[in-house]
């Protein structure tokens, strides 16, 4: 009887871990904070409860269980439990870290029909060991290869279990993308010899590989970007056949930090006074000495009265008359004077 060996994929759209693959194959893969847990999240994240989650297999099913305290979400909804289908996006609490849930099966354990309906037996005495006998030595089998394909493009995972996929608009690809400038056929992933190679079918090189244009089969390595079309979607090579949506950063406006608006310094508000300016003196030219008149005689001299020099005596100035009559006032009135005079001649002079 065949035991199926089924991988569970947990793949990171967003969170901490975005991009990364982590791959289990427990019977219960423990979620939470605690460093013990099977897929630990970042001790400072909050918003994720210690043990929050966990998935149990069931058969060849898998149910999760939610054990957190701001819940877990499938499909927008939030559950308490609930069993898990290929492609499933759980949300570990609201704007929390997003898993994209994939299962594949790897290997088959075998076991023998007649072995697990044989009933125990009673032990056998063990017969007289012989002589060994040398065998030939044996050549390892190498277990087979499964070669599988998973493309996650935006929130949506595409898991392929196939030797190989192409991507084109046309409805025969494996990977259907309508996107300007994407050919019918476009590109092919494929497995050969070990690894995974992309190679290019549009027969222009459109694709472009790390910004090269494609034009032979190439190997494909890890973190490779694979752009389908100049300007339009990248895919990031993540190893093992799997290929994620790069989404470009947004670049954020630069922050402008105010800045404090300059005062002028306060003027004072009072002005100096002007210093009026100093007149200038005339220099007087020096006074030349007068020419000495003939000495007088003592017998002449007379003594002369003193007489003390006369002190002027301001005079008051007149105050301008509050009525005085303008000049053109009284040329009116005499002109005024002169026609009455002429008129009054005039009417006796009618009246004889």
């Amino acid at each position: 009887m065949k035991v199926p060996n089924i991988v569970v994929q947990l793949v990171h759209i967003d969170g901490p871990y975005k991009g990364r693959i982590d791959e289990f194959t427990d019977e219960v893969i423990t979620i939470g904070r605690d460093p013990k847990c099977h897929l630990a999240f970042p001790k400072d994240m909050n918003i994720i409860s210690r043990r929050h989650a966990e998935i149990r297999r069931e058969g060849n099913r898998f149910k999760i269980i939610d054990f957190s305290t701001n819940g877990t979400f499938i499909r927008g909804e939030a559950i308490e439990e609930a069993y898990l289908k290929n492609g499933d996006v759980i949300v570990f609490s609201e704007e929390g870290p997003k898993v994209s849930f994939l299962t594949m099966v790897k290997e088959a354990v075998v076991e023998s029909e007649e072995t697990l309906d044989r009933p125990a037996e009673e032990p056998v005495a063990a017969p007289a060991p012989e002589r060994p006998v040398p065998s030939p030595p044996r050549v390892p089998k190498e277990p087979p290869v499964v070669v599988s394909f998973t493309v996650q493009y935006g929130p949506s995972i595409h898991p392929f279990k196939q030797a190989s996929i192409k991507i084109g608009s046309d409805q025969r690809c494996d990977f259907i993308l309508q996107e300007p400038g994407i050919a019918a056929f476009h590109v092919e992933v494929f497995y050969q010899n070990g690894h995974y190679w992309i190679k290019d079918l549009s027969g222009e090189a459109r694709a472009l590989l790390n910004d090269r244009p494609l034009i032979n089969p190439t190997v494909l390595r890890y973190g490779d970007l694979i752009t389908l079309v100049r300007g339009g979607t990248v895919f990031e090579y993540m190893g093992d056949g799997k290929l994620s949506q790069k989404v470009p950063a947004v670049q954020q406006p630069p922050v402008q930090t105010p800045q404090p608006a300059q005062v002028p310094p306060a003027q004072p508000s009072y002005q100096a006074a002007a210093t009026p300016p100093t007149p200038s003196v005339p220099q007087t030219p020096p006074r030349q000495p007068a020419a000495s008149a003939p000495p007088v005689p003592p017998a002449a001299r007379k003594k002369s009265p003193s007489v003390p020099p006369s002190i002027p005596t301001p005079q008051p100035r007149k105050a301008p008359s509050r009525f005085s009559i303008p000049m053109w006032v009284w040329v009116a009135l005499g002109s005024a004077a002169i026609v009455a005079v002429i008129v009054y001649f005039i009417a006796q002079w009618g009246s004889q």
